[in-house]
């Protein structure tokens, strides 16, 4: 039962570090690779954490993960920007 749960986030954690490389080549030339990582593994953890919360809830809706994602991943490339300016 949990495959799927751990396959999705696996992608989720995948998606976002693509992502954060797209973003370091194309925007944040100073966003560190490690930076990328940490980014991508909250996504990771929060995709599961979701679930978790859903699956309490007794329904699953793919708009929660996305927006939850989304946050996540928003969330880590705000601090890591703060972080790297010294704020």
């Amino acid at each position: 039962m949990a495959r799927p749960y751990l396959l999705l986030a696996f992608c989720a954690g995948l998606g976002a570090l693509g992502y954060a490389l797209l973003i370091r080549r194309f925007w944040i030339r100073e966003l560190s690779y490690r930076a990328t990582a940490l980014i991508a593994c909250g996504c990771v953890w929060v995709t599961l954490a979701t679930f978790g919360v859903l699956a309490f809830l007794g329904h699953a809706d793919g708009l929660s993960l996305a927006v939850a994602w989304w946050l996540a991943f928003s969330g880590g490339l705000w601090y890591q920007d703060v972080r790297m300016r010294g704020s």
